[in-house]
């Protein structure tokens, strides 16, 4: 994007990369960081997203006890579920202790 909008750019002539001091400044910090974290979950496989937006609604945290009811009343199995769940834990967009996991910001679960 700091490319596409030329607030960074190789200089040939100085033979390194030189950025618009006042374009870095004027980026809206919580944009890019929000639209990096939903790039992050658009890049994984859409079985972990559709998990991802299913516990999204319960807030950024959800109880194993959740999981466990959602995953009785799903076309998908408990076992597959939590399989995605981790793998979206091993990508860092989740925490999870022995009760509950946890979205690891809230943006994240809010782009899920």
């Amino acid at each position: 994007q700091l490319v596409d909008e030329n607030i960074l750019h190789y200089s040939l002539s100085k033979k390194r990369w030189v950025w618009d001091i006042n374009g870095v400044k004027s980026i809206a910090i919580d944009d890019n960081v929000a639209e990096l974290m939903k790039q992050k979950l658009l890049r994984l496989p859409g079985e972990i997203q559709d998990a991802l937006k299913l516990i999204s609604c319960f807030g950024t945290q959800v109880s194993n006890e959740i999981i466990s009811k959602l995953c009785s009343t799903s076309e998908t199995s408990g076992d597959a579920i939590t399989f995605f769940l981790e793998i979206a834990r091993k990508e860092h967009i989740l925490d999870h202790n022995d009760q509950v996991y946890k979205f690891a910001h809230d943006m994240l679960q809010q782009s899920a």
